[in-house]
């Protein structure tokens, strides 16, 4: 019985400590203190993947279980799983209140199959299937906030949110493979200038890699639209 109640009593410890860590980070990360642009990004897999201009490299965390509800109590969203109904619009909620706290917008959910035995937090890489119903056996569904194609690329959201942000998903985001015609059919939805990037001046997310800058948004307005 008195093993009972100790195990109990962990359970309430470990409980307590993870609401403290929640509602630390339902503050959201300080951009003040954090205004240069990530470049502690992982570094791109060899190219030899993409010179064929089919493909591009995408890097974001898997949607599992794990992720995706870490996600939604940051949120403070009610928990859904998987298998539970309004799944999807909560999970859409979490990110946009993530978007929001990071002011970056440009966040891509795609599927992918599920690459059980790469366990890699940087190096790994996989296959992009084509956008599919998330019900289908054997894919996982992928956050991306970054791509390797030339107009996407140098859009970078914040040293602070990118650290905070990993801190939600609780591990390194990962490169995956995707076909260009994948990213091309959300180019103009996700990657287009929008409600963080002021198109006529100011920081518009894009970055200089050499530099680490911000670029000024009014020397880079060929191509945004």
């Amino acid at each position: 019985m008195s093993g009972n109640k100790s195990f109990q009593g962990w359970e309430s410890t470990q409980a307590l400590q993870l609401d403290a860590v929640t509602v630390e980070l339902r503050k959201g990360p300080d951009l003040l203190s954090g205004p240069s642009p990530a470049l502690s990004y992982p570094q791109l897999p060899p190219d030899d993947e993409v010179l064929d201009g089919e493909h591009y490299y995408a890097l974001g965390w898997p949607m599992d279980d794990v992720t995706s509800t870490r996600l939604m109590e940051v949120a403070d969203c009610e928990v859904k799983h998987r298998d539970q109904s309004g799944y999807k619009e909560t999970l859409v909620e979490a990110k946009l209140y993530a978007s929001g706290q990071m002011n970056y917008f440009h966040m891509w959910t795609t599927y992918v199959p599920d690459d059980e035995n790469d366990e890699s937090a940087t190096g790994g890489r996989t296959e992009l299937a084509t956008d599919g119903d998330d019900s289908d056996a054997g894919y996982v569904q992928v956050c991306v906030i970054c791509c390797s194609a030339p107009d996407a690329y140098c859009r970078r959201m914040s040293e602070a949110g990118f650290q905070w942000l990993k801190k939600v998903m609780g591990k390194e985001p990962r490169w995956y493979l995707v076909d260009r015609v994948d990213y091309d059919s959300v180019r103009r939805e996700v990657w287009r200038v929008t409600w963080c990037c002021p198109s006529g001046h100011g920081l518009t997310h894009l970055v200089d890699l050499e530099t680490g800058t911000w670029k000024d948004g009014r020397t880079i307005r060929t191509g945004e639209e």
